[in-house]
């Protein structure tokens, strides 16, 4: 029998470290960035984790960051935290992701949160216009633990909590979101995605809902809308995006394969704003119980009264 030890005098093959091992939940370890001071190259865990802190603290500004995995992370099913906030600071203001997160084809493995009160919630919080994330898996447990923030939202996703103005491309989910609290936006991807494109993007985890407490649950993105804000007027893009998750939802709300919900701008109705493209829903739908809109792709289309 010819072993690995044979021809290399070890047991494991030089260079699969990094993707054998798991996070202690613990350990943290420096990155030096190269040249340019923004590129960041990640291939273990612990420096995921210190890159969290540095972004949290704001050490570390995320406008123009280009972070490259070069290997699976795998975190073991330790409590983690999103990119954007610190270990200790879940009550805080988000830091938003404005850079490149490029995943290279690689998973994030074991990734868990379920006990901090984030109010957006996904490996990255907040994705920031020009900001881009592309090539990555998740495999994932994530539970939102959020009350309502005022008149603000409360978003769960397994990319990022919330999207705006951002770009998602070729990233897959796998695994679980949930929530027991209310006015919660929530879909296996994508908390809330505001302006921008998804492209490419696929989910097989369930997106569940753990009460009867109104949300809005979809199987890639919890909704779909626009963005609207000084100095933007950006459509959102949806193009070959797919769901083969089980969307599991009770009491009031809304749910769709695709989107919750899509609102689209009725100061501009002759706008093609909200674009669907090439998308499609496999995964079941269960409504255990209560009055929820449900639709194959999309939960309930909010269009100007002209439409």
């Amino acid at each position: 029998e010819v072993t690995v030890s044979d021809w290399t005098g070890s047991a494991v093959i030089p260079g699969g470290e990094a993707n054998l091992a798991k996070w202690d939940g613990v350990t943290t370890s420096p990155v030096t960035p190269e040249a340019d001071g923004k590129t960041y190259n990640i291939k273990e865990p612990e420096e995921w984790v210190w890159l969290c802190e540095q972004v949290g603290n704001k050490t570390i500004s995320t406008n123009g960051l280009i972070v490259n995995l070069t290997a699976d992370l795998n975190f073991g099913g330790h409590e983690m935290y999103p990119l954007g906030y610190t270990k200790d600071n879940a009550s805080g203001a988000a830091v938003g992701f404005q850079g490149k997160l490029n995943g290279n084809n690689h998973t994030v493995k074991g990734l868990k949160m379920t006990q901090g009160t984030y109010q957006h919630t996904g490996l990255v919080a907040i994705l920031y216009p020009n900001s881009t994330v592309k090539d990555l898996t998740v495999e994932c447990n994530i539970k939102g633990n959020c009350e309502k923030v005022g008149s603000e939202a409360v978003s769960i996703g397994g990319i990022a909590g919330i999207s705006i103005g951002g770009t998602i491309q070729n990233c897959t989910v796998k695994g679980k979101v949930s929530s027991d609290k209310a006015f919660v936006y929530m879909g296996g991807v994508i908390g809330c995605f505001y302006g921008g494109t998804m492209m490419k993007c696929s989910n097989y985890a369930e997106v569940v809902s753990l009460s009867d407490n109104n949300k809005v649950i979809g199987g890639v993105a919890g909704c779909v809308a626009d963005l609207l804000l000084t100095g933007y007027d950006m459509p959102s893009f949806m193009i070959a995006c797919v769901n083969y998750g089980t969307l599991a939802i009770r009491g009031a709300g809304r749910t769709g394969g695709i989107t919750g919900e899509a609102a689209f701008n009725s100061d501009k109705p002759d706008d093609v704003r909200s674009t669907f493209a090439a998308c499609y829903n496999v995964g079941a739908t269960k409504v255990v119980e209560g009055e929820t809109f449900v639709g194959q792709a999309t939960g309930l289309c909010v269009a100007p009264s002209e439409k």
